[in-house]
């Protein structure tokens, strides 16, 4: 189960930019590092939990070495983002982070689209 990963928030130092579109209740960017081994995984768990509750946009133009570890971080968190009824999305996928969910047969931008499950649902299987 993924989700015990998003009870504890730490407090941790993020790489995040304001809201997107410029308004208070907008989305918060959070620039992917370029690197998403495991060890950064864990960082960015830490840095999704201290923004549990707000809408999130995440950066993966930049993502050059994607971990399945790391992906599973941001699935659980996008999963964990419906449970709370937030909006948690991937913008940008770079040609690593489509190589790696297409690797592990996911849609590069899946479960971040509404109402889909993080599984290719091809030829209806």
């Amino acid at each position: 189960m993924l989700e015990p990963a998003f009870q504890e928030p730490d407090r941790a130092g993020s790489r995040t930019g304001g809201p997107v579109g410029g308004s208070p209740g907008d989305a918060e960017l959070v620039v992917l590092p370029p690197r998403l081994d495991p060890a950064a995984g864990l960082q960015l768990r830490d840095q999704l939990l201290a923004r549990r509750g707000n809408d999130l946009v995440l950066d993966a133009s930049g993502v050059t070495s994607l971990s399945a570890l790391a992906l599973e971080v941001v699935i659980a968190a996008a999963l964990r983002w419906q449970v709370d009824r937030r909006s948690l999305r991937v913008v940008g996928p770079s040609t690593a982070w489509e190589a790696t969910c297409n690797t592990l047969g996911l849609d590069p931008l899946a479960p971040w689209r509404q109402g889909e499950s993080p599984s290719r649902r091809e030829g209806g299987a």
